[in-house]
Formats: C-alpha cells, sequence, structure tokens
C-alpha cells in the first residue's frame, strides 16, 4: 500500500475529509490530491505533518508497520499499543513482558 493510499484509508477511518486535511497542514487541496493519488511524494517534513494530523507515527505511512495485517489494510493502534509491538520486536516478547509487567503477573 502506498503513501498516498494509506493516508486516504487514515483519513477515512478518522473522519478527516481532504480539504480540512489539506488546510491543517498549510496545503492546497490539489497538491493534497496529487499525494493521495501517487502523482508526488510529499517531503519529509510534510509527510510528518501529514501523519500527526491523522494520529499516526510517521512510520505507518512509509513502512509496513506491526499494525497492519497481510492483505493491506491499516489496523489503527494507540501510541502504548505501538510501543509495546516495537519493544516486544526488538526485545522478544519473553525480555518485553518482564520489562513491562511487575515479576507476580508474568
Amino acid at each position: 500500500m502506498s503513501f498516498g493510499e494509506k493516508l486516504q484509508e487514515l483519513c477515512k477511518r478518522t473522519g478527516k475529509d481532504p480539504s480540512s486535511l489539506a488546510a491543517e497542514v498549510g496545503l492546497t487541496d490539489e497538491s493534497l490530491s496529487r499525494i493521495l493519488t501517487g502523482e508526488e511524494d510529499p517531503e519529509l517534513s510534510l509527510a510528518f505533518r501529514l501523519a500527526k494530523a491523522v494520529g499516526v507515527s510517521l512510520g505507518v505511512l512509509v513502512d509496513d508497520p506491526p499494525g497492519e495485517e497481510p492483505g493491506g489494510k491499516l489496523v489503527l493502534v494507540r501510541r502504548e499499543e505501538l510501543e509495546v509491538m516495537t519493544l516486544a520486536r526488538s526485545l522478544g516478547v519473553a525480555q518485553a513482558l518482564a520489562c513491562l509487567l511487575p515479576a507476580e503477573d508474568r
């Protein structure tokens, strides 16, 4: 799924229309339309502002994030959930749980 496709999907899921998103990040409707259709790629600072405006990290829009299911459907996760998934991915599940949970809960 491309940056523009993911951004479109997130706009739908969050109920944000493209015009309000464009205004929020300081773009014209036409410029945002070119990004959404894949005709144009945003610069890094703009990509960051777009991600923030739809409530996700930049990694969700430019990468295959831990919250993306096979088949290309986006799954919205809270920031805390993403941090736990990132920790589990880097440390391994057992060590991540040891860091996150008190000994009596493991």
